[in-house]
């Protein structure tokens, strides 16, 4: 998938340091859509990683090199060599005709599991990803506790980023007892793009960092990288129990400069996602889909461990929007009825849901 390891790798391509070795891994980089590659096609994939969008706003998820078009890697490495188009690609019957090069934009380390019609806004979703060993990096919390009405402000600090190159975290909290204030002080580290903060309201936040010239780097562990301000809206709040890390907003992970992945865990004042038995924390969202594979209509069982939105996006195999569906739903089980899938022509759904936290996947319609 797209991650803080292929910014870093597009980093030393427009410094000069390492260049991106195949045309391929040029068209990949090339997130604006604008033939070349710069600084521009790094703050549109930091921007597709934090969720600030949803989608490349001048290009799309997947490019479809013909297969036998020769590409050569251009005198001027800043150049995006130019190539005809598949134009759509149509998968939805399981097998295609046309002899193709799929390339991931954004993708240019080739982490990305070929699923093709992938949604345009999956970039920042992290995909088959192989942890290096057992290091781990922990992130830490510390706040004095706040009662209802009063301001709860949190310092974070990073331990272990010693000899690596990026990280991102999502984390997640309970917007109806906390409601985010802004972005507190912040390190010489740390600037304020490196966070998106778009679902804020809805208990979600994202962080990145990337070294600025794509080499292993040393955050000091004493030092607090930034501090997050709330509110408490209800009860009482501690650090200790306020945040807690989530792959669903944000893989969770680090990258040294040769790409190994590392996972980062909540230390003190930072709940990790999972208790040390492996059990999924208290009040986690859930989605399954009745039946799966299915041939007539296709019904959703949602648990929702507290009220709010419910959006669904379905997409079919070339990407193409199928159908939508938002609704406010209070706390508890639910069973969705998706009205019109008994039509859908058979072949793989891709599906994206916002929820308590982000998931996607895929469905398949039998004939």
């Amino acid at each position: 998938g797209v991650t803080t390891f292929d910014m870093v790798l597009i980093q030393r391509h427009i410094l000069g340091t390492q260049l991106l070795d195949s045309p391929y891994k040029l068209i990949a980089a090339d997130a604006d859509n604008s033939s070349t590659v710069t600084t521009f096609d790094l703050a549109e994939i930091r921007r597709l990683i934090l969720h600030r969008i949803e989608q490349f706003s001048k290009n799309t998820s997947w490019r479809f090199v013909p297969a036998d078009v020769s590409l050569s890697y251009p005198q001027d490495p800043a150049i995006v060599p130019m190539f005809p188009n598949c134009g759509n690609v149509d998968m939805s019957g399981g097998d295609s005709e046309q002899d193709f090069v799929a390339v991931k934009v954004g993708d240019v380390n080739n982490s990305a599991v070929g699923c093709l019609p992938c949604s345009e806004g999956s970039g920042s979703m992290l995909v088959g990803e192989r942890l290096s060993g057992d290091r781990v990096l922990r992130l830490e919390a510390q706040g004095r506790g706040a009662r209802e009405g009063e301001e709860l402000e949190l310092s974070f600090r990073l331990r272990g980023f010693e000899g690596l190159a990026a990280v991102q975290a999502g984390l997640q909290f309970d917007a109806q007892r906390l409601r985010f204030e802004g972005l507190g002080t912040l390190s010489r580290w740390v600037r304020s793009y490196d966070f998106g903060l778009s679902e804020a309201s809805q208990g979600r936040i994202r962080w990145l960092w990337v070294s600025p010239d794509g080499e292993n780097a040393e955050l000091p562990p004493e030092e607090v990288l930034f501090t997050l301000r709330f509110r408490v809206l209800e009860g009482t709040a501690e650090g200790a129990t306020a945040v807690r890390l989530s792959d669903a907003v944000l893989p969770c992970v680090a990258y040294d400069a040769a790409g190994g992945a590392y996972r980062v865990q909540g230390g003190a004042g930072v709940l990790s996602q999972r208790t040390s038995s492996g059990t999924a924390l208290p009040g986690s969202f859930r989605l399954r889909a009745l039946p799966n594979p299915f041939r007539s209509g296709l019904r959703l069982e949602v648990w929702m461990p507290q009220a709010g939105r419910f959006r669904i996006r379905v997409l079919d195999a070339a990407g193409r929007t199928v159908q939508e569906l938002e609704r406010r739903l209070p706390a508890g089980r639910h069973e969705l009825e998706l009205e019109g899938s008994d039509r859908w022509p058979a072949g793989v759904y891709w599906y994206r849901v916002e929820a308590p936290e982000r998931l996607a996947g895929k469905w398949v319609k039998q004939r």
